[in-house]
């Protein structure tokens, strides 16, 4: 399936989220515009604003934090709930009743490589020390040789390609959405 590219440089109008730490919520559009074509680039705003429950009117995000004592953590401890992975799992489901979304904590790359030769991208976090210092979130889009993969990658670029060493320790960290 196609997706739709999204920088995490595009300028927003959320300031609550600087937009080095957008990399999750770019990742999350792209996995959406494989089902939902309107979510480009333009769209990130909303996801954001969708997500983190600021002072607005009650978003996904106010019901995810009432519903998950997890999230309620997470939001206490970085104010925000864009720095977990089950946030972007929760809020694709919200986003897609008839879709299946499948976050793994602790998967395979053989979990992972079936998803992608059976065509959905794969929302991916990078180890911390990988990318960057403290972790990354990217989309894989397809497996171009045994261990090598197409990103679309939210401060890198579209197109980008890395080895699985590159990526991750050890297990891949990942979401997909069916």
């Amino acid at each position: 399936m196609a997706i739709k590219y999204t920088s995490q440089k595009n300028g927003t109008t959320i300031e609550d989220v600087s937009f080095t730490a957008k990399c999750g919520y770019a990742s999350v559009n792209m996995i959406g515009s494989q089902f939902d074509l309107s979510w480009g680039p333009e769209h990130l705003d909303t996801v954001v604003a969708d997500i983190e429950p600021y002072k607005g009117p009650k978003s996904i995000g106010n019901m995810i934090v009432e519903r998950f004592p997890w999230a309620q953590k997470i939001f206490r401890e970085h104010g925000r709930l864009g720095a977990d992975f089950r946030t972007y799992q929760q809020y694709l489901i919200s986003e897609f009743p008839n879709c299946n979304v499948y976050y793994y904590a602790s998967g395979t790359w053989e979990e992972l490589d079936n998803y992608l030769n059976m065509g959905y991208a794969v929302m991916l976090f990078t180890d911390k020390g990988k990318l960057t210092k403290s972790g990354h979130y990217i989309v894989l889009k397809r497996q171009t040789a045994p261990g090598v993969y197409e990103s679309a990658d939210p401060w890198f670029g579209d197109g980008k390609i890395y080895k699985r060493s590159e990526l991750v320790f050890n297990k891949p960290y990942f979401l997909v959405m069916l």
